[in-house]
């Protein structure tokens, strides 16, 4: 099983009597599988290394996609409907000097532009002009605008999508995987700062996480300096 054995790492321990093994990325810093008796994880070695060669991708590639997919199982029940009216973007009123003022907020979801949301200028990555010359893999930031009544207003600061390759589904995933994240970093609710940011899944850029003081989310971006 070379495939995975260039790919993983394991640790072993004892536990009442019982000998367990965790299965962790090269670097150490991932656990994709916990506390498997030791007689069975031959087996999820043997299983692993089939179902990765069969997508045609390596075992690490494989784990990588499924600990994503198993986080946003674990946490769906976080995105509730307020995080999608943000995430597609939501016109409010917004009291400034005495008027209420319509503002533009929220817009990270790149599948509504065209649709619900127009995409102005592209700010980054630089020298960009069009959404269809996007690199893969790569967040972006942009000017952008949504229609209301019989005209249209503009977000005042410019929005940050993630890639455009990635559909609602992968995005979804690696707001899970930051959710995780910062669960395993001690927080817990009610939680007074409602913000916390960690590396994507490829580590490549940090997203951004904003949640309410039960820990549903009602925003997730792209960090793009």
């Amino acid at each position: 099983m070379g495939n995975i054995w260039n790919c993983i790492i394991f640790d072993t321990k004892t536990k009442d009597g019982e000998k367990l093994c965790t299965l962790k990325n090269k670097d150490g810093t991932i656990t994709y599988y916990e506390d498997i008796l030791e007689d069975k994880f031959d087996d999820l070695l043997e299983d692993i290394d089939t179902k990765a060669r069969k997508q045609g991708k390596t075992a690490n590639e494989y784990l990588d996609i499924t600990r994503r997919e198993n986080l946003y199982l674990k946490y769906a029940n976080k995105f509730k409907a307020k995080f999608h009216h943000h995430f597609d973007g939501e016109i409010l009123f917004v009291q400034k000097r005495g008027e209420d003022i319509l503002e533009l907020f929220g817009a990270h979801n790149h599948d509504v532009i065209g649709t619900k949301i127009q995409l102005g200028v592209i700010r980054k990555p630089p020298g960009i002009n069009s959404f269809h010359d996007l690199p893969p893999d790569i967040p972006f930031k942009a000017n952008v605008e949504m229609k209301y009544s019989l005209g249209v207003v503009k977000k005042k600061n410019t929005s940050s999508f993630f890639p455009k390759n990635w559909d609602i589904k992968r995005v979804k995933q690696e707001i899970a995987l930051v959710y995780d994240e910062m669960l395993r970093s001690g927080k817990s609710f009610p939680y007074e700062n409602n913000k916390f940011f960690f590396l994507d899944s490829t580590k490549s850029f940090e997203i951004q996480i904003e949640f309410d003081q039960f820990g549903n989310l009602t925003s997730a971006y792209p960090k793009i300096n």
